[in-house]
C-alpha cells in the first residue's frame, strides 16, 4: 500500500478571524478571502514493517510510534496527526510521513493544509468519502481539540479547494465562492 496526498498552503487576503465560530454569527455573517499558493503540505501513507503505527514529521524530526492505536501520543508534537489517524481507525501496520514546504510559523496555514492532506489520504486508505465540507469541519474539530481554543476554517477550505476563494460564513452554512484569477 502506498498513498500520497498534498494540499496547498494559502495567503490570507482579508477577513481572517471572521471565520471563527461564533464571531461571524455575532456579526451576522463573515467572509474571508484567500489564495492557495504553490507551497504544499505532503503526506505519505505506507506499510509499516512489523505492524503498529509510526508517525514521522520529516521537517521537524518528530516521531510518534506505538504497537496499538490507543498507545499513540495524542498530546505531543504529532498529536494532531495521531488524532486524525485515530478518527479513521486504520488497521495496524501504518507508517505516516508528513512534510511541509512552508516553515513553521510562516502564517501560510501549513498545519491546516497538512491536516487536510492527511485526512484525504486516510479517506482513501479506509475507503471513506465524507465530502469536502465534512473534511473541512473534521479538520477544524480535530485542530480545536489539540490547541484547545476555537478555530477558523479558511485555512482548511484553501487546502481542500485550492485557487482563489471568498468563503462566506453564515448561520447554518459556509459557502465557497471561487474567484477568477488572471493568467500570469
Amino acid at each position: 500500500m502506498s498513498i500520497r496526498s498534498r494540499a496547498p498552503n494559502r495567503i490570507d487576503l482579508g477577513g481572517g478571524t471572521l471565520d471563527i465560530w461564533p464571531l461571524y454569527l455575532l456579526l451576522g455573517r463573515g467572509v474571508t478571502l484567500n489564495v492557495a499558493v504553490s507551497v504544499y503540505s505532503h503526506v505519505a501513507l505506507d506499510d509499516e514493517p512489523g505492524g503498529g503505527y509510526r508517525l514521522v514529521s520529516e521537517d521537524t524530526g518528530y516521531e510518534n510510534a506505538a504497537k496499538s492505536l490507543g498507545a499513540l501520543d495524542f498530546d505531543g508534537p504529532l498529536g494532531l496527526v495521531a488524532r486524525a489517524v485515530r478518527y479513521f481507525d486504520p488497521p495496524p501496520g501504518l507508517r505516516v510521513v508528513t512534510r511541509n514546504e512552508a516553515p513553521q510559523g510562516s502564517g501560510l496555514g501549513a498545519s491546516s493544509s497538512l491536516l487536510v492532506a492527511l485526512l484525504a489520504a486516510l479517506e482513501r486508505l479506509t475507503r471513506r468519502a465524507p465530502g469536502s465540507t465534512d473534511l473541512v469541519n473534521l479538520a477544524a474539530d480535530l485542530e480545536a481539540q489539540v490547541i484547545r481554543v476555537p478555530t477558523g476554517k479558511q485555512d482548511h477550505y484553501a487546502g481542500v479547494y485550492g485557487g482563489a476563494n471568498a468563503i462566506w460564513f453564515e448561520p447554518g452554512r459556509n459557502r465557497v465562492e471561487s474567484l477568477p484569477m488572471p493568467d500570469s
